[in-house]
């Protein structure tokens, strides 16, 4: 359906590709090389993989990888995290004035900042 619509479009669109646990389209809209995929299993002990000769990252699953990142020695403050206003915001007031979208649990309202032009 998602092909069927994008082809419509006028947008190049690969038939689906099947990577085992998930097929997936691939498609270009202004020459931006873009994919949507969906799952088809639901993968119950990672890591799921076969090979006859897998990478060895392989066996470290999706899990937290202890000692691959130094430990920050200075973290910013939540004071200091902000993002740059983008055309973005306006349209976020605008959704959530109207009722249309909600901020998700757990998050604040993003701290944003005006860039002086």
């Amino acid at each position: 359906m998602l092909k069927d619509r994008l082809d419509a479009l006028g947008f190049g669109v690969s038939g689906a590709v099947d990577h085992c646990t998930m097929w997936s389209i691939y498609f270009y809209p202004n020459n931006i090389p873009l994919e949507a995929c969906w799952d088809c299993m639901e993968i119950l002990k990672a890591s799921a993989i076969e090979g006859d000769d897998p990478l060895p990252m392989v066996a470290e699953s999706a899990g937290p990888q202890p000692g691959y990142w130094p430990e920050v020695a200075s973290p910013t403050p939540a004071s200091r995290m902000f993002a740059h206003a983008g055309n973005g915001n306006a349209m976020r007031e605008s959704l959530l004035k109207q009722g249309l979208t909600r901020i998700l649990p757990g998050f604040d309202e993003p701290a944003v900042v005006e860039v002086a032009k």
